[in-house]
């Protein structure tokens, strides 16, 4: 039979399971607080957490889409490709009540959607090919000097600076690539290691810090090999690197991440506690996040999310957990 979800109250608050059966027997697929805890354990998980599974427990029965809506929560990671634009997916399914758009926004979510076959070999590849449309465009409207449009825009922007020959000419090659019926990775890994190493070193590569150690991941790895979340850190890695040769360019992806989680973060608060965005105040002078980018976020999560219940609260405080806590299980410095 089919992979199916497992009878909501012969699953614990905080798990969903997936059962399928094979000639050997049934298989199982479980998805928990993967993506901010490395424990299976629910008394090791902290006082947030136990707080959010009251909530799920009071909540009674859920229909399947507001659990697979959880699933995906459980997906997001920071470092893929969709960041932040993968938090907007979120917002409007948890205002939808359901998956609207299953996405894989992360390699997080122990396997849960892959086995209800949300994410499928060509929905993963259709993905893939848009993901790198959007560092296509990107770098075109950088190229036209032209205002960013989105987040994907604003750091290739801000990481490339103002247009030279020399970074013209980059951009120039790692667009013919991108602009390919079926671009290559090796080729787009190959051009980006190449620059990288032009301009920073072989010893920028050893540090085996975000964004640069996926320049050593294998066709055949297994975890990363064809992820593609190694895809945009190529990219990033190399627009980085062809920006600026300074000692601190790696913590210009970071400081991208903490500003739009920070962002984020602060509108679904604030939805929770039934504030305004005109009540929000943006704290810091953003490199990424200026104050009117920040209170567009915040309106656009207020309509996204829409009115409140208590489904709806309970996915929100999922959320939020999950921005502010999110981290990598495989162990890599976070760059």
């Amino acid at each position: 039979m089919a992979a199916k979800l497992i009878a909501r109250d012969r699953v614990s608050a905080g798990f969903e399971t997936t059962i399928r059966s094979t000639g050997e027997g049934p298989e199982k697929s479980w998805n928990l607080w993967w993506n901010i805890t490395l424990s299976d354990d629910p008394t090791t998980w902290d006082d947030e957490v136990r707080d959010i599974n009251r909530m799920q427990d009071r909540l009674g029965g859920l229909h399947p889409g507001q659990r697979l809506v959880r699933a995906h929560i459980a997906e997001f990671c920071r470092e893929h490709p969709l960041f932040p634009q993968s938090i907007d997916v979120l917002c409007a399914e948890i205002g939808a009540g359901g998956l609207s758009r299953p996405v894989k926004i992360g390699c997080e979510g122990r396997g849960l959607l892959d086995s209800l076959e949300h994410h499928t070999t060509y929905s993963l590849l259709r993905q893939h090919y848009a993901i790198l449309r959007l560092y296509h465009d990107a770098l075109e409207r950088w190229l036209a000097g032209e205002p960013p449009a989105n987040a994907t825009e604003a750091k290739v922007l801000h990481w490339l600076g103002p247009i030279t020959r020399d970074k013209g000419t980059f951009v120039g090659r790692i667009l013919v690539v991108l602009q390919s019926p079926d671009p290559s990775r090796s080729a787009i890994r190959g051009l980006c290691r190449e620059q990288c190493h032009g301009i920073r070193g072989t010893a920028l590569l050893d540090k085996l810090a975000r964004p640069f150690h996926c320049f050593d991941c294998r066709d055949s790895d297994p975890d990363r090999g064809q992820c593609p979340c190694c895809w945009g850190m190529f990219l990033d890695g190399a627009l980085m690197c062809t920006g600026s040769a300074h000692e601190e360019t790696p913590q210009a992806r970071q400081t991208f991440i903490e500003e739009h989680v920070m962002a984020y973060s602060m509108a679904v608060s604030e939805w929770l506690k039934e504030t305004g965005p005109a009540s929000i105040t943006w704290p810091i002078e953003g490199e990424y996040v200026t104050e009117d980018g920040f209170r567009a976020t915040a309106e656009k999560v207020q309509t996204s999310l829409g009115p409140r219940n208590a489904v709806k609260e309970w996915l929100a405080s999922c959320l939020l957990k999950t921005l502010r806590d999110n981290q990598r299980w495989h162990g890599r410095p976070e760059g």
